[in-house]
């Protein structure tokens, strides 16, 4: 296909119009030089800068402006005096920055500390002051050397690029000279850390349930929360600070897999630090899609859906997140979108600054008893390196919106969290990585006990200060002596000042008090003593804000939180059928989170806390109901026996001759430690030991073993009589008293099984046999226990005992041969190799 030239416009000489304009834009463009756009932080910094060093030439060196510009154009030409007085205004930048810090011990109230104390400071303020003189000094001179009557070469008289001889020597004069001179460091002043997973969920957990502790406005608490979600992705905060309703859909999608409907958020994210003014090509975009999970502490969809429902941004009425969910109808279609009213498109969702992001972060990360202070960075870093190796580095780099090489160079936390060792000598130790997994987590060493306030004598000792006596006497004369009232604007600011400076004070007296705590019960608990007589922290000596939404924030914290029981109700009252999020859409009770996070975004309190007095009474009712059923715990199917359970369990989950390893769902639907089940007769004996009984299935088929001596047999008074409870010797000792006490003359119901609820009658002597040796694993006469071979797999024991006559001819109508040669020999045993 040919491409289409532009046409070129006709010549029309007799146009005096057009001809004025162009040389109009020929002067225009003659004067006019392009200046690169730029962000507007990245401006005020370099406006900044060059203030600081506009101050320094004409109040400190006395120069006119005419000689500071002489300064750069001989910095150009690598003069050194030129780059000596640059270096003198770093020197006095590094000398004289300094601000006013309080203290709380010792005789100075205040002290005035340098501000500079690393070399990326400096080299950043360089920089910065060397861009604003390119662009407001030099770019003047190469202007005028560009006529074309000039011979000199306008490209001298830069500092970027290739030309910046000079702006990197001063930069290695930083790193060297300048930083030995004031003791500056050339490392970071902060630990690079990831947040893991564990982290972020206590970041999360911490500010529902400690919200007494973490006062704010719950539209704050909501996107705070729904903002570290986002931020764990790895996105930078400036990406989804202040995120407008327009770049996050809503949709409901078919399921391809169960064809029912699915509540999905789509989100856009405008990626930040990019070139101004730039054609865009859509790869500063990244768009990624959430949908509805069981950790509702994790759903993203449910807190984008309640605060849209709150702020009633939806074009369809909604009244409530179940109707959310049930109302849309997807007819023939695959996905529709619930758009938003007209006006809302440029409303932001989540309107949170960043200074309050970052208030709530920090006193979290404190309540949640964390020794060091965790920068928001720390989101990003552990979202790139969970994101890197599970997906594409294209894809990784995409979202970080940064290359391989910058990754793999800035965004590595110090500390590895695999085992090294293990790897160098190819250790076949057991596996470790729970445990290192959990030496990464940025919280391994939290107390949450700490000390949170300052004490009413700390508070008291604040008021004896001179700088607080001088605010308040200051305060008292407009007060008392100029008769104003507390409205009036010096009133205030005065007041203000108070305000801030016993925060202040009682800051530093808080982390005092814990530096105090940890070092303490770091000694006590390394010489093995307990910390129980350690004082109990102080309370809260404030004035509580937000105080009516408190306990409902804790409340839902409850059921946020997936380690605690609530939490388990209120998610399968979400997703009744199983764990998988395939279920979003089916409702057995009301949505308990949901619910409660949309009274709690309109103020309304105390219906919080009726939904969770429902929420709990519901939760008695079936865990009473469910005491007298068993339940499957690989499929949630309830029976009314256990007999009806193993026939489950047979029948439905282990139907094959072979057996495939899998881990306990009841363990993880718990948020117990994984447990793996190698055998089917370990998942008996798991659910047993860890369930209950009430929900163990029967696994096992017929004992089986090659004969042995008699001779190995060992004996131990170990057999006990499941009529009366009584110890005796398997075998002839527990069959005389058999005989002797318990003959089988009329029907019975066998007792251990009406211990554990259920009615099974004895007719006869050879019912009660079958029964125990099906039920009970032993010989109901004798005593004699039965090791169980489970589904072909053959166990074999020293101790045996031979099958009895009587024995016999049962055992081989009764059960199933895996083993078709071993049945059809007459030398058959039973196994005796546990003990009861």
């Amino acid at each position: 296909m040919e491409l289409q030239k532009p046409p070129i416009p006709p010549t029309v000489p007799d146009d005096e119009e057009r001809k004025r304009r162009a040389f109009a834009d020929v002067d225009e463009f003659t004067v006019t030089t392009h200046e690169r756009s730029l962000c507007k932080k990245t401006k005020a910094e370099r406006e900044r800068a060059w203030r600081l060093w506009n101050r320094f030439v004409t109040d400190v060196l006395q120069l006119t402006q005419k000689e500071a510009d002489k300064i750069w154009f001989g910095v150009c030409q690598n003069k050194k005096k030129s780059i000596a007085i640059c270096k003198s205004f770093l020197a006095d930048y590094t000398r004289y920055a300094r601000c006013r810090r309080l203290y709380i011990d010792g005789t100075e109230e205040q002290k005035q500390v340098r501000t500079v104390q690393s070399v990326v400071t400096i080299i950043a303020l360089w920089k910065h002051i060397v861009a604003q003189a390119d662009a407001v000094v030099l770019a003047k001179r190469r202007d005028q050397d560009s006529n074309e009557d000039s011979d000199e070469d306008s490209e001298q008289w830069t500092l970027l690029g290739n030309r910046g001889k000079a702006r990197e020597e001063v930069i290695q004069w930083i790193q060297s000279t300048l930083a030995q001179k004031f003791n500056l460091s050339c490392k970071q002043t902060f630990e690079k850390t990831e947040a893991t997973t564990d982290d972020v969920l206590l970041i999360l957990s911490t500010l529902w349930e400690r919200a007494v502790d973490i006062p704010c406005d719950p539209r704050h608490r909501v996107a705070f929360h729904t903002l570290v979600l986002i931020g764990s992705i790895g996105f930078r905060p400036g990406t989804y600070e202040n995120m407008l309703y327009r770049q996050v859909k809503l949709l409901v999608v078919r399921d391809p897999d169960t064809k029912e409907p699915r509540l999905i958020a789509q989100i856009t994210i405008n990626q930040n630090k990019l070139s101004v003014n730039k054609i865009d090509k859509g790869a500063d975009v990244v768009i990624f899609s959430a949908t509805m999970v069981p950790c509702q502490i994790l759903c993203l969809v449910t807190f984008v859906a309640i605060q849209a429902l709150q702020d009633d941004a939806f074009e369809t009425e909604f009244s409530s997140f179940d109707e959310l969910l049930q109302r849309p109808n997807l007819e023939d279609v695959d996905c529709i979108e619930l758009r938003w009213k007209d006006g809302m498109q440029e409303k932001p969702i989540f309107p949170l600054k960043y200074y309050k992001f970052l208030e709530l972060w920090n006193r979290t990360w404190l309540v949640a008893g964390n020794r060091t202070p965790l920068r928001p960075y720390a989101l990003r870093i552990g979202g790139g390196n969970k994101i890197d190796g599970s997906l594409t580095s294209a894809i990784r780099n995409h979202i970080l919106s940064h290359n391989t090489q910058t990754f793999e160079t800035s965004y590595q936390a110090r500390h590895i969290p695999h085992n090294l060792m293990s790897f160098v000598f190819d250790s076949t130790s057991e596996d470790d990585s729970k445990l290192f997994k959990l030496l990464a987590s940025a919280s391994l060493r939290r107390d949450d006990k700490a000390p949170l306030y300052p004490t009413a004598a700390t508070l008291e000792t604040f008021e004896n200060r001179e700088d607080m006596k001088a605010l308040r006497a200051q305060r008292r004369h407009l007060r008392e002596e100029l008769q104003l009232s507390a409205d009036n604007r010096e009133v205030k600011q005065l007041s203000a000042k108070i305000g801030d400076l016993r925060t202040v004070l009682s800051n530093l007296a808080v982390k005092q008090a814990r530096e105090n705590y940890f070092a303490k019960v770091d000694s006590l608990r390394a010489r093995g003593l307990s910390t129980e007589d350690m004082p109990a922290p102080p309370p809260n000596p404030f004035r509580c804000s937000f105080g009516p939404s408190l306990p409902a924030a804790t409340i839902i914290g409850r059921y946020l939180n997936p380690k605690d029981p609530v939490s388990d109700t209120a998610t399968k009252m979400l997703f009744p059928n199983s764990t998988d999020s395939g279920s979003d859409q089916t409702t057995q009770k009301r949505l308990a989170v949901p619910e409660m996070l949309f009274a709690y975004l309109n103020d309304r309190y105390g219906e919080v806390e009726g939904i969770a007095q429902e929420m709990e009474q519901t939760a008695s009712e079936h865990k009473k109901a469910a005491s007298t059923l068993s339940t499957c715990l690989l499929c949630l199917q309830s029976f009314t026996r256990r007999r009806n359970l193993s026939r489950h369990h047979r029948s439905v989950h282990f139907t094959a001759t072979t057996f495939e390893p899998f881990s306990c769902p009841e363990c993880q639907r718990q948020g117990k430690e994984e447990y793996r089940i190698e055998r089917a007769s370990e998942w008996s004996n798991h659910v047993e030991r860890v369930h209950g009984s009430i929900n163990t299935p029967d696994l096992f088929t017929t004992p089986i073993v090659k004969p042995t001596s008699m001779a190995t047999t060992t004996k131990s008074k170990s057999a006990p009589c499941l009529r009366c409870g009584q110890l005796f010797y398997a075998g002839n000792s527990l069959s005389r008293h058999m005989n002797k006490y318990h003959r089988i003359v009329e029907p019975f119901d066998c007792p251990e099984c009406k211990r554990e609820g259920e009615n099974i009658q004895i007719n006869d002597l050879a019912s009660w046999l079958t029964h125990t040796l099906d039920v009970h694993g032993c010989n109901g006469q004798t005593g004699v226990v039965i090791d169980k071979v489970e589904f072909g797999v053959l166990f074999y024991s020293p101790n045996v005992v031979p099958l009895t006559k009587l024995d016999w001819p049962r055992r081989l109508s009764c059960h199933i041969d895996p083993f078709g040669s071993y049945l059809r020999s007459r030398n058959i045993y039973l196994v005796n190799s546990r003990k009861l």
